[in-house]
């Protein structure tokens, strides 16, 4: 008591209140990580959390997983679907992490998607092609396509660079990876003539330059196949210029890869104007 007889309050501390704050105002409730105080993670209404869980567990005690995980499914419970998913099969797995991907709309779940179905064909299809972007669609298919579908997929892309976005350096390099010889030959042909004049004004030097990228290029991919029209009218121009140069003898052995057309012509008038030692 005090000296006037008044008994003194207790302390604050013994309210349950912080010393800092007056006693009748109430602190706010402490928020703790994990709580769910964000939107997205929200539990489902009291009334309708219940419900859901026994009948997620009435399935499971009856040993219909499947139908365990469609109602984690119509719950949005995703973590709890696929974790029992995994223990239905490999097919209930694969069903509930298509949902699962098909139910998140961010750009980078559709190469998640492709990477885990192994499935690139509408990634190649719908990749952007604009600001280089192409790379990236590019660089996922030699990380991670099967051997077997690789060349059709970068040839893919190279069609779509060349058609729709007319990028032929780009096309160039795709159809460089999907081993394309006769695409890779008519883009640098076509870049070729663009550069000088072509038939036998060509110059030598940046034919013989030409023909020997598309002989490196042909025996790295080891193509066997039969002569593309571009590259045979290519090797012919280039025997075409040999000639030109005295160098008869040597053509030969370019005119002996292209059958018919201006290279029989040309071999056959090479090989009448050679000394007979040389026929």
């Amino acid at each position: 008591p005090s000296a006037d007889g008044q008994v003194p309050p207790p302390p604050l501390q013994a309210l349950g209140a912080s010393p800092n704050i007056p006693a009748h105002i109430s602190p706010a409730p402490t928020a703790h990580y994990g709580d769910g105080a964000g939107a997205a993670d929200a539990p489902p209404p009291a009334s309708a959390a219940p419900e859901t869980a026994f009948g997620i567990q009435r399935a499971l005690i009856s040993g219909n997983v499947e139908s365990a995980v469609d109602k984690c499914l119509a719950s949005g419970r995703m973590a709890d679907a696929l974790l029992l998913a995994a223990y239905g099969g490999v097919s209930l797995f694969d069903k509930t992490r298509t949902s699962y991907l098909a139910s998140h709309k961010e750009p980078f779940m559709a190469v998640m998607s492709a990477i885990l179905s192994g499935q690139f064909e509408g990634l190649v299809q719908s990749a952007t092609l604009e600001a280089g972007r192409w790379k990236e669609t590019l660089a996922l298919l030699c990380t991670y396509a099967l051997s077997n579908e690789f060349s059709p997929l970068c040839d893919a892309l190279g069609d779509r660079l060349k058609g729709e976005a007319g990028d032929v350096h780009g096309a160039t390099l795709c159809y460089l990876c999907a081993g394309a010889v006769d695409k890779v030959v008519e883009l640098w042909a076509a870049d070729a003539a663009a550069a000088g004049p072509a038939g036998p004004a060509a110059p030598y030097a940046s034919l013989g330059k030409l023909v020997e990228k598309v002989q490196i290029f042909r025996q790295s991919t080891r193509s066997q196949g039969a002569l593309s029209g571009t590259l045979s009218t290519l090797l012919t121009r280039y025997a075409e210029a040999m000639v030109g140069q005295g160098l008869a003898a040597e053509s030969f052995g370019y005119l002996n890869m292209v059958s018919g057309g201006d290279a029989k012509v040309l071999s056959d008038r090479v090989h009448h104007s050679l000394p007979p030692a040389l026929q």
